[in-house]
Order: C-alpha cells, then sequence, then structure tokens
C-alpha cells in the first residue's frame, strides 16, 4: 500500500476553507483542471457530522498521449464517499472507480488547520492497486510490475491531489469569499 501525502498552504481560515470544501465542491471543481465535473449525489447532515456521495469525472488530459485511445470515460471516473466532520475540521473519504471497481482502494483523510498564511490543508491517501485483477494481465507479470506501476500512479496523483487546495485558493480568490 502506498501512503501519499499532500500538504498545501491556503491563505483563508481553516474554518472557510473546511465549509467550502464541503459545501461548495461542485463550484470548486472548475477550478481543478483535470476535473470536467463533480455532482454531489447525496447528503446527510446529521451535525456536527455531514455524510456526501459524490460522482466525478475526469479528464484523459493527464493520461499519457499513447494510451488516450485505449482509455474510456469510465476509467478517468469515480464516485467518493465522504464524511465531514465540524467538529474537527476534517474528512474521511473512499474513493470508489466507475469502471473496474475491484482494480484499487483509495482511501484518506483530508485535515485543515490553523497556520500563520490561514490554513494547512493536509491530504493523506493510502492507495494500493491490485494490478492481478486487470483484465488480459497475466497474474505473473501483474506481480512483477505491481511496484513501479504504483510507484507511477503516486507520482501522477500528488499533483491532482494538490489540485482540489489550489482550487479553493482560485475559489476565495474569485469570488472575494470569505
Amino acid at each position: 500500500m502506498r501512503r501519499i501525502e499532500v500538504n498545501v498552504e491556503i491563505g483563508y481560515p481553516p474554518e472557510a476553507v473546511f465549509i467550502a470544501l464541503r459545501d461548495r465542491i461542485e463550484e470548486l471543481a472548475h477550478f481543478m483542471p483535470h476535473v470536467e465535473y463533480m455532482k454531489v449525489l447525496e447528503r446527510e447532515d446529521a451535525p456536527p457530522l455531514t455524510r456526501v456521495y459524490n460522482r466525478w469525472q475526469g479528464t484523459k488530459d493527464n493520461v499519457p498521449a499513447v494510451a488516450r485511445p485505449f482509455i474510456s470515460r469510465d476509467v478517468v471516473g469515480w464516485f467518493d464517499r465522504a464524511e465531514w466532520s465540524s467538529e474537527t475540521l476534517a474528512c474521511t473519504w473512499r474513493i470508489e472507480p466507475v469502471k473496474f471497481k475491484k482494480l484499487f482502494d483509495c482511501h484518506g483523510t483530508t485535515t485543515l488547520a490553523h497556520s500563520e498564511g490561514g490554513s494547512l490543508f493536509t491530504l493523506v491517501v493510502n492507495l494500493e492497486l491490485d494490478l492481478q485483477k486487470v483484465p488480459g494481465l497475466p497474474k505473473f507479470l501483474a506481480r512483477r510490475v505491481q511496484g513501479p506501476v504504483e510507484s507511477f500512479v503516486a507520482k501522477s496523483l500528488t499533483p491532482n491531489l494538490a489540485s482540489l487546495a489550489n482550487a479553493v485558493q482560485a475559489y476565495f480568490d474569485e469570488s472575494g469569499l470569505p
């Protein structure tokens, strides 16, 4: 299992950033370069917790050009289930791919803390790929390439994960909020 941690400073108070992430995520998605759209499918408010179920559609922009013709839109789409706590300014979440549901397990936490510049946004991701479940890939080869592929995916994910924090910054800068 790969652990990825992203820390980004956001120039706004953590309480405002938390509310934007929890309540304005559809608007924030417009500021994320590799997201085509995002839709909140379900929401349950039971203070201090809010549970959401979202559908994300990514773009194929960061897929290597040679692979794009072989990658369907569903492969770059996902659902996320998240539980936000207004007491801790934190979220636990799990991502479920639209296609190849058993190919990976991805879950983690998003936390916000006070910092000198406003907020420290910390995203911790736990990612485990199971390449033996890729149709047509021989199991011996899947085992052999597991580590390098996980490393490549983790390296590719890191800037995309940071784009969520950057989207909050851009959203506040553009809107004049909070």
